[in-house]
């Protein structure tokens, strides 16, 4: 079975660690896709999920 790799990097700013929201939205998006065609629908759906929490914090869906 194909390893998914999911590490995510952060970017150091003054304000400590963060993230940014559109390259994260892009990530967890194509990971999602990646987990379905390699048939891991738990993974898709869980990283899809992210990816709305995320929207939904950001107000961008």
């Amino acid at each position: 079975m194909p390893q998914i790799e999911t590490t995510v990097h952060f970017d150091e700013s003054e304000e400590g660690r963060l993230i940014d929201r559109d390259k994260a939205i892009e990530y967890l998006n194509a990971l999602a896709t990646i987990a379905y065609l390699c048939d891991e629908y738990e993974r898709a759906s869980a990283f899809s999920e992210a990816k709305r929490v995320i929207e939904r914090m950001s107000g961008t869906d």
